[in-house]
């Protein structure tokens, strides 16, 4: 094979590679601003639960927010429904 077709596909692999970072770069935007939505809280408790996960992590947010259970997966479902509407807009049920 003539040394420009080397020369090509490692262009086009340079380029598919330019085009994941773009890509991986605004989904990284969208959660940022997704989760500048939350509340203190809310992000301690999706960070926990889904980021820095560990068996009890109920109960670890819940003495060190000073919240009972409940409230833990109330503020969990709050952050969640904040994160889909700014990540996907309203959704229609």
């Amino acid at each position: 094979m003539p040394i420009d077709y080397y020369i090509q596909q490692t262009i086009d692999r340079l380029n598919d590679y330019k085009r994941l970072c773009t890509a991986g770069a605004w989904q990284a935007a969208v959660v940022e601003r997704s989760l500048a939505v939350l509340t203190p809280e809310e992000f301690e408790v999706i960070w926990r639960h889904y980021i820095d996960r560990d068996a009890g992590f109920s109960s670890t947010v819940a003495r060190k927010l000073n919240c009972n259970l409940r409230t833990v997966y109330r503020l969990q479902n709050e952050a969640l429904r904040k994160l889909t509407i700014s990540m996907f807009g309203p959704i229609d049920y």
